[in-house]
């Protein structure tokens, strides 16, 4: 349970980082709410799943494995009668004795404390979760309850409840709260009115609940507070944005924000008008949207996620060296190779992005691997490396027709390029990583028709610098922006 914990909030924190600094600031806020009800998933669902990267197994080690019962019993010396009526004798005995001493008490033997500290820590974390369990019943009880006092009028196929105290608006599913007072006296803007009835109508305080539960069975771990502050701000971000492409009046509305800031928000399960981050809300309404910036942010995702999955879901042996490949019911290889770092030390090979692969002998392998199915021995994929380092990779369908294929380069003992094919057999992705501190790395992506589709260049740490460019397939330029140490400098178009 421990190493579940431990592993679920590094995989929660990583993401949450990954938010923070590649989307938070981004104008993509159905993205965003999607993206971080995700990584709640992905966070507590990871450390369940183990993927073995050995996923053939080794058929010489199942023989011996299974040999090993049978060479014990050949081995093991043959008893005489004598012997075998000794022992049955010392056998009984030992049961009697054993069966007269069952009570420790009478036995003296110690009983054990049951008050230690996993009982302890048991103790602590069913109180904590009552506790949070009934607070979070007691509010939505208290919710529930005191609707039917309130008077309620429609409002555009959604039911406003008018309360008597002097609150800021919130939205509780598809409920809109206001103060009556406020309402009677015309304080009640339609600017107000429209941003929780984005609230209402996207259904928010279903993210919301969902964070709370997880709040009330993780009391103890404070990051899915944090959680809860991102996913609640991006709500905000949603409806203010509804807001002012409505009125276009973003002086006027931040008013109206500034003046509800001092008042209750009525209920911490709801999505409330007056929530905080008050500067962070003004900023992104006058941010410019950059979907060139948006769409190269959301690329670098995949080889992220890919990462932390193959960081925390994949189960791998220790000992060296260790092979990762062999044969199975459905595929075969023509040659197994290994992974040993025991003797990449040996010879002086520093770790790289990719890993070396050895061949038995314990030399680093040149040449190309193939996986065949077993049952028509058509080609799964075929795999080049060169003195251990992998060169290219192809797979293909069960017909024989290719599926996709990567290649892959170095500089020294750096990883540095990729380049992606699709089953068309055409150049669809590549990407250069920069070489020196002062020189620059590109992303090109192309039509399926071989025309240029994104281009862009950038820095060291995944700074922007240059153009950003987006192509149609006629190969017209459709947006492009230019940058400097990651800030954009110039819309261009």
């Amino acid at each position: 349970m421990l190493a579940y914990l431990i592993e679920s909030t590094l995989i929660l924190i990583l993401l949450l980082g990954v938010y923070k600094i590649l989307l938070e600031g981004e104008k993509t806020w159905q993205f965003n709410r999607f993206f971080l009800i995700g990584a709640l998933l992905f966070g507590l669902t990871a450390p369940l799943i183990s993927v073995d990267l050995n996923i053939f197994n080794s058929v010489p080690r199942v023989e011996y494995e299974s040999m090993m019962p049978i060479t014990l019993e050949a081995e093991a010396p043959a008893l005489e009668t004598d012997q075998i009526r000794n022992n049955s004798d010392k056998e009984i005995a030992v049961s009697a004795d054993s069966e007269m001493n069952l009570d420790p008490v009478l036995s003296g033997a110690k009983t054990e404390n049951p008050i230690s500290p996993a009982n302890i820590l048991v103790a602590v974390y069913l109180l904590g979760l009552g506790f949070m369990g009934f607070r979070f019943t007691l509010g939505l009880r208290t919710l529930l309850s005191s609707i039917s006092e309130y008077e309620t009028i429609e409002y555009k196929g959604n039911k406003l409840f008018l309360t008597d105290q002097s609150i800021a608006p919130f939205t509780f599913f598809t409920w809109i709260f206001i103060s009556k007072k406020d309402f009677e006296a015309g304080e009640i803007s339609e600017s107000i009115l429209q941003h929780e009835l984005t609230h209402a109508r996207q259904l928010h305080t279903l993210d919301v609940l969902f964070v709370e539960v997880l709040k009330v069975v993780f009391w103890f771990n404070p990051v899915f507070y944090f959680y809860k502050r991102a996913i609640q701000l991006n709500h905000e971000f949603i409806a203010d944005e509804k807001v002012i492409s409505n009125s276009k009046d973003v002086a006027g509305y931040q008013k109206l924000i500034l003046k509800m800031v001092s008042r209750s928000s009525g209920l911490n399960l709801s999505s409330s008008f007056n929530y905080p981050s008050t500067k962070k809300r003004f900023n992104m309404m006058i941010k410019q949207f950059s979907p060139l910036r948006s769409y190269s942010k959301k690329m670098l995702l995949l080889p992220i996620i890919l990462a932390t999955t193959l960081m925390f879901c994949t189960t791998q042996e220790n000992d060296y060296p260790h092979k990762i490949t062999g044969n199975n019911d459905e595929l075969y290889s023509n040659v197994d190779l290994y992974i040993d770092r025991d003797r990449a030390d040996e010879l002086g090979i520093e770790k790289r992005g990719v890993g070396i692969r050895f061949d038995k002998s314990g030399t680093p392998f040149t040449g190309t691997q193939e996986f065949r199915y077993v049952k028509n021995d058509s080609l799964f994929s075929e795999t080049i490396y060169v003195d251990g380092l992998l060169k290219s990779t192809t797979a293909y369908h069960e017909d024989g027709s290719l599926m996709g294929k990567h290649e892959f380069g170095y500089i020294g003992e750096e990883f540095k390029t990729t380049k992606r094919y699709n089953e068309d057999g055409l150049l669809v992705e590549e990407w250069l990583t920069p070489t020196t501190e002062d020189s620059l790395g590109s992303i090109k992506q192309w039509h399926t028709n071989g025309q240029l589709k994104f281009e862009m260049t950038f820095k060291k740490g995944m700074n922007y610098h240059g153009l950003m460019t987006m192509y149609n397939e006629q190969g017209e330029v459709i947006e492009q922006e230019r940058y400097e140490d990651g800030e954009l400098m110039e819309k261009i178009k």
